[in-house]
């Protein structure tokens, strides 16, 4: 378990905090979601764990918001495996993102190099 909160400094020095929030880690039952290797050299690994049949829908967009990748398809409950092959794109930043039946939403960083 962890637990955040911001502390606003004005320029006058005064200061608030915002309320304690309490973040949880992912288990399964709930959104679990890895990208290995990353940095990789284009081979990237997804798994997923969806806690029902659903259809997924992943982008990658390259830094400037282009699509480079789509892929949707339909998914059993349980740990899913999906690979990744961003070998023919450029050396760079890449942004993942992948959604689930419009309910559930993921995204991450994914970095390409040689």
């Amino acid at each position: 378990m962890n637990y955040y909160r911001l502390k606003q400094v004005d320029i006058d020095g005064q200061f608030t905090y915002s309320e304690v929030v309490e973040l949880r880690p992912a288990t399964k039952g709930s959104e679990l979601v890895s990208v290995h290797p990353n940095p990789s050299s284009g081979q990237f690994n997804l798994q997923y764990y969806a806690d029902q049949k659903s259809r997924i829908s992943l982008n990658v967009t390259d830094i400037k918001g282009a699509l480079v990748y789509e892929k949707v398809m339909q998914i059993e409950s349980g740990e899913i495996n999906i690979p990744l092959n961003l070998s023919d794109l450029p050396e760079g930043v890449y942004i993942l993102r992948l959604d689930e039946s419009g309910k559930k939403q993921f995204g991450s960083k994914l970095f390409k190099q040689k």
